[in-house]
């Protein structure tokens, strides 16, 4: 349908592999209303940097982080009737509660929705409200095959009256019936952890996280801390920053201890193998950028900033599962 990047190499990327899919380019800059009703699903990874622990944690307070906001009114403006969102795990207890924030956005609700007695959100739930349902969930690159402890914040959605129109429903009964879904239907396995959420159609279900696949990886990763806290087996998260930035933080990237017949050396991951590590085909991003092959502080900036390959086909294959389940049972 169309993308919205707005970095120059990773709209190169693009251009090279989807050429006949158009960039809107700035979210910001677009006019949504030209995007009614045309898609059945948005995907959206908005910057985590406002969020990360390597970023400033203003939370929805930076410009970057207010295009989390952003995201619901693009949704709720095309009349999408499926999300899917990714982020950093901190969104969920950012300061200033920006998760309900977010939350009460995305599902239609007034005021900012309550964690609980808690007073932290749960790695996983459910929340229904007047005009829309999200779960979320922590989900792990690790366990999806891939040597990356990759912690990520996914969210999907159905908003009622866009699915309606899909469903050929009405927005309540849309909405009645996925309120009363069990929460084994969404998700493979359940716990008991319940939250509270504000309004008056709202319900929050935790729900525990299983492990999928595998990985194998025979070298020490670590990164460039200074400490070496965090070597083992399987690379820590990827970072994405600037070339220039990339030096004053020890180089930014992963890298990785290997033997031979002299002993232990390091290295730094090459892009190929960081490309590896996010699923993707070692030749990917080997693209022409400003008239000559592109540099390599281009592909380790755009990798870190991408989602797992794995991770989000699963997500995406639950999704239609899920519908076409709905659709065949005619639950919905």
């Amino acid at each position: 349908m169309a993308f919205a990047e707005i970095n120059p190499f990773c709209s190169a990327v693009l251009a090279h592999h989807y050429p006949t899919v158009p960039n809107l380019g700035d979210v910001l800059k677009v006019n949504w209303w030209q995007w009614q009703d045309k898609a059945q699903i948005l995907v959206a990874g908005s910057p985590c940097q406002d969020f990360s622990s390597s970023g400033d944690r203003v939370g929805l307070e930076g410009d970057r982080g207010k295009l989390t906001l952003k995201i619901a009114d693009i949704w709720h403006g095309t009349r999408t009737p499926f999300l899917v969102g990714e982020n950093v795990p901190r969104l969920l207890n950012a300061k200033d509660n920006a998760f309900g924030t977010v939350l009460a956005r995305l599902v239609g609700a007034a005021e900012p929705l309550q964690p609980g007695r808690t007073k932290r959100w749960a790695n996983a739930g459910l929340a229904v409200g007047d005009d829309a349902a999200i779960a979320w969930r922590i989900l792990d690159s690790q366990w999806f095959g891939l040597p990356q402890r990759r912690r990520r914040l996914f969210f999907v959605g159905i908003n009622f009256r866009n699915a309606a129109r899909f469903f050929g429903k009405t927005p309540r009964v849309v909405q009645e019936r996925l309120g009363t879904l069990p929460a084994g239907v969404l998700f493979e396995s359940e716990s008991g952890a319940r939250i509270k959420a504000a309004g008056k159609t709202t319900v929050a279900t935790a729900i525990g996280s299983g492990s999928v696949g595998s990985y194998c990886n025979e070298l020490l990763a670590f990164s460039f801390n200074g400490s070496g806290g965090d070597v083992g087996t399987v690379s820590p998260t990827l970072r994405s920053l600037n070339h220039k930035n990339s030096w004053a933080n020890g180089g930014s990237h992963v890298a990785i201890a290997y033997q031979d017949e002299e002993g232990y050396h390091t290295r730094r991951l090459t892009p190929v193998e960081v490309l590896r590590s996010q699923g993707f085909p070692d030749d990917y991003l080997d693209i022409e950028y400003l008239r000559k092959p592109a540099a390599s502080y281009y592909k380790y900036h755009a990798c870190g900033n991408t989602m797992s390959v794995p991770v989000i086909r699963w997500v995406g294959n639950r999704f239609d599962s899920l519908v076409a389940a709905a659709i065949a049972t005619r639950y919905l």
